[in-house]
């Protein structure tokens, strides 16, 4: 380089020495100046470009700074949008394999009186038919006569009536729902807590002597003037603004994402194969040890062989276990069984809960980020201003509060009506809220679900049904291989439909009879970017025909619309039956002849169960489905 520059500034120098000699100068400045250009291109395939180049008389201008400006914004949005993409990826194939059935909130079924009856007996505490719990806006019953206690009477009296209804019942363990709950609390625990940790170590041992000297010397300083409470809300608005103002991940973000991701899996599959592989002393063994030191023996115990736990075969093949349980042949009881689902409550309420504080500082809801940012801040002032000791006694005091008068009023609550409390920063989504409203938008704009085939260069022509298309698949290959070859089927289920309509359509044009109430099937098979088709089977039916589901109603049709369901009237979808990927079940509110609706069920078989399935609960948007794995 010195060599190069040495030459740059030589040959200038002769160029300016001629500057005064006629009729030359002109040339020699011409040649000096494009030896300089032809320098400077060389020298940029070995170097990056530099931030600002200065322009010569008479050349064409470098495009100026705004442009480079729209160039990062653009990459910026590319990796927001790829974060996003990869992010409803993870989300529908856990959807997607864990999540079997829906229902609208005024059809979930009534929580388990098992689960978590570790409380107040019957002749002691309140009320425990669900019957007699008063939805909100109710008035409670009157318990003073069965309680002589205040925080029971203020729990039934006020507290009550102002819960929400009765959410899904908690989950039967299983070693499915274990592996999901033990990925989402690596997830959400692992990648934040560990860093924090080593960091921790590294400044107690010293190790880089600059820093924690930096970092002790402020951490007395702050204690001797009282601003360590000031100083911690600083930290936690500074991250806040922090990611309002670079809300884009950069490519080392992106990239530790995918590596914790994948960790999660690892973790969540090694876990898996750990408590359903057999060994001489494993999990199994030692909650078998630890339950004949908490449980008296039984008189006949039932002898089970040991062997590969049948989940890791079902597993392995795609199958359905969502309704088998882990230990299932050791007879368990039902404090032990209880004890299960309470551990596997606990886990996803600890991963909900982290995944909610991490959504408040990544903004995913700007109006619940804009409130606690508003918190924080009326806390930092008010320990700036408020003498530390003043605060110490304020957290005492609220700590108090709840465990003297809070806590007891909510264990004044039966099991039943205390799961009808609401988590902590309810206004706030979580990961897989947050995709489904992702997926929801996605939907109304008539977009894609999921890009993961977009990116391996295959194209999408918005033409094109669902059977073929890149999109027709939820989740990369998640569709088994023996179910490919009916997508054949389908298409030419479809082209016979199509040309059959076409015939009847001709007809009724030469007859002059009058169009059907109903859509034809011309705008079925050639619907706006909004509407989807999906060839399936009615039971009930013995002719094939093909599902569409638009922005408001759910079609049937095999000649004409044979069934018509519109969304707001489903209160259930279910996926169902041995083949785990073809059959669909959908609870909906029909009309009889008096004007009164009862529950109906149509089941349908067909591809693409998955697809469909997100897509009924993302385009009924103003139900909030409660998912039931």
């Amino acid at each position: 380089m010195v060599t190069v520059y040495l030459a740059i500034l030589f040959r200038v120098l002769e160029a300016g020495s001629v500057f005064n000699r006629a009729p030359h100068y002109k040339t020699c400045t011409v040649d000096a100046l494009c030896f300089l250009c032809t320098l400077q291109s060389c020298s940029t395939m070995d170097s990056p470009p530099p931030a600002t180049s200065p322009t010569l008389p008479g050349s064409l201008e470098i495009a100026p700074s705004s442009t480079v400006k729209n160039l990062e914004q653009s990459n910026d949005a590319r990796l927001r949008e790829t974060y996003e993409n990869e992010e409803i990826e993870r989300i529908l194939r856990l959807f997607s394999t864990y999540v079997n059935e829906v229902k609208a909130p005024e059809a979930v079924e009534k929580p388990s009186k098992a689960f978590m009856s570790l409380d107040i007996p019957e002749d002691e505490g309140g009320p425990t038919d669900p019957e007699s719990t008063p939805g909100p806006g109710e008035s409670a019953p009157d318990h003073s006569s069965h309680y002589g206690c205040l925080s029971k009477q203020v729990a039934y009296h006020f507290l009550l009536p102002l819960l929400p209804p009765p959410k899904t019942p908690p989950q039967e363990f299983t070693l499915d729902r274990f592996r999901l709950a033990s990925q989402r609390v690596y997830l959400a625990v692992v990648p934040h807590y560990t860093p924090f940790i080593v960091k921790l170590y590294r400044l107690a041992k010293w190790e880089d002597r600059y820093q924690s000297t930096i970092r002790c010397a402020g951490f007395w300083v702050l204690w001797w003037s009282e601003l360590l409470p000031a100083a911690f809300f600083f930290s936690l608005i500074f991250i806040l603004l922090k990611h309002r103002f670079l809300p884009y991940p950069s490519q080392s973000q992106l990239k530790r994402h995918r590596e914790e991701i994948s960790h999660s899996d690892k973790f969540s599959e090694q876990l898996f194969q750990r408590l359903s592989s057999p060994s001489l002393l494993g999990v199994g063994d030692v909650w078998r040890l630890g339950r004949l030191f908490m449980l008296p023996p039984k008189e006949k115990q039932k002898t089970v062989k040991v062997k590969a736990h049948p989940e890791v075969q079902a597993h392995s093949n795609g199958e359905d276990t969502s309704e088998r349980t882990i230990l299932e042949d050791t007879g368990d009881s039902d404090e032990i069984q209880e004890i299960k689902r309470l551990g596997l409550f606990l886990m996803n309420e600890i991963a909900d809960f982290h995944e909610r504080i991490k959504n408040i500082f990544l903004w995913r809801n700007p109006s619940s980020s804009w409130l606690y940012l508003s918190l924080i801040l009326l806390l930092f002032l008010g320990s700036l201003l408020i003498p530390a000791r003043f605060v110490l006694k304020g957290v005492s005091g609220a700590l108090g509060f709840l465990f003297w008068h809070a806590v007891p009023v909510i264990l004044a609550l039966s099991p039943d009506e205390r799961l009808r409390l609401p988590p902590l920063m309810l206004n706030v989504p979580t990961d897989t809220e947050y995709a489904m409203e992702l997926i929801s938008q996605r939907v109304a704009a008539g977009l894609e679900i999921n890009h993961s085939k977009l990116a391996k260069g295959k194209p999408v022509s918005a033409e094109s049904p669902p059977v073929d298309s890149p999109s027709s698949s939820m989740v990369g290959d998640h569709i088994d291989a023996t179910v490919m070859p009916a997508k054949g089927l389908g298409k030419a289920l479809i082209s016979g439909i199509s040309l059959l309509q076409d015939g009847i359509q001709f007809i009724k044009e030469q007859t002059g009879q009058p169009e059907d109430d109903t859509p034809s099937l011309i705008n079925l098979i050639n619907p706006s970017p909004n509407t989807h088709r999906y060839p399936a089977h009615h039971h009930g039916s013995s002719i094939p025909g093909f599902i569409t589901l638009t922005p408001t109603t759910f079609y049937f049709s095999l000649v004409t619309p044979s069934i018509t369901i519109e969304l707001h009237d489903i209160i259930g979808i279910k996926k169902t039956g041995f083949l785990n990927e073809l059959e669909i079940m959908i609870t909906w509110s029909a009309p009889d002849t008096d004007g009164h609706k009862f529950d109906k069920v149509e089941k349908f078989w067909l591809l693409n169960r998955d697809e469909l399935f997100v897509r009924m609960i993302c385009t009924n948007s103003g139900i909030k489905w409660n998912l039931i794995p």
